[in-house]
């Protein structure tokens, strides 16, 4: 019996991305501008529906071991992204900063929103651009060596940053300087992964990292200020510079003594 030809993974992650774009915009659009109902709601049932998209997808692909628990490879994975853990302690004072006096959200309002961003931004997003992504790739190009491991981390954090491009409908403008970001940060969380083999580790990094971006605006009833508001030569530079910091880090996470630890036993 001939064997079975494997699909490419490149292929299967551009169904994956078209899949989540359907959705997440075809829900946006349905909901939003033509019943006009309430964003949060609809944020809330795309959500569901990504959810129940991406775990067909992990079954169908066998890829259910992604959640597979491990404490000391979880606690390694905080250890080894604890430059997230940091900053996100600074985002947070940061985001604190001027809100003495304000008045509290209400409890409602404050678990929706940490649950928005454990669920949405640490959950999902982590699910999608590292366990699925890297996983595809994993299979087919075993991580035996540097080359392969350092296109899988690329390939997920292109693919996580462009992702952001979405929010060209919230915002109105190309966000070229998000996407640029988010793409470093897509490339340090792909290492972080590879090098812990806990997704739970980049969940948690990834949740509260948009949770203290926030801080200020979850607990607290504070007046929005106005965005300064970049040109698109400043985006591009100071997204550039975010790269290629996080480029630097994912290298020292991958540096020669540490590569071993990503390889197939």
């Amino acid at each position: 019996m001939a064997k079975k030809k494997e699909t490419n993974p490149f292929i299967r992650i551009i169904l994956l991305v078209v899949g989540y774009l359907i959705i997440y915009l075809g829900i946006r659009f349905l909901l939003v501008d033509l019943l006009h109902i309430d964003r949060n709601i609809t944020r809330v049932i795309a959500y569901i529906a990504i959810l129940i998209y991406l775990f067909t997808l992990i079954k169908k692909w066998k890829l259910t071991h992604i959640f597979k628990w491990n404490t000391k490879a979880f606690i390694k994975g905080l250890i080894v992204g604890s430059l997230f853990l940091i900053v996100s302690i600074i985002n947070a004072v940061t985001a604190l900063h001027g809100t003495k006096g304000s008045p509290l959200q209400s409890p409602g309002y404050i678990i929706f929103w940490i649950l928005v961003y454990l669920i949405g931004a640490g959950f999902i997003e982590e699910v999608f651009a590292r366990g699925i992504i890297i996983n595809l790739i994993k299979e087919k190009y075993k991580f035996t060596n540097k080359k392969n491991i350092v296109i899988a981390i690329i390939t997920s954090g292109v693919v996580f940053g462009s992702m952001h491009l979405m929010n060209i409908i919230s915002k109105g403008t190309v966000p070229i300087g998000q996407m640029l970001v988010t793409t470093g940060m897509g490339i340090a969380f792909a290492t972080i992964y590879i090098r812990s083999k806990s997704l739970w580790s980049t969940v948690i990094l990834h949740g509260l990292w948009d949770i203290c971006v926030g801080l200020d605006s979850i607990f607290f009833i504070v007046e929005e200020e106005a965005a300064t508001k970049l040109s698109m030569p400043m985006e591009i530079a100071a997204g550039t510079v975010f790269i290629l910091l996080y480029s630097l880090y994912s290298a020292f996470l991958l540096r020669k003594k540490k590569i071993k630890e990503c390889y197939e036993k």
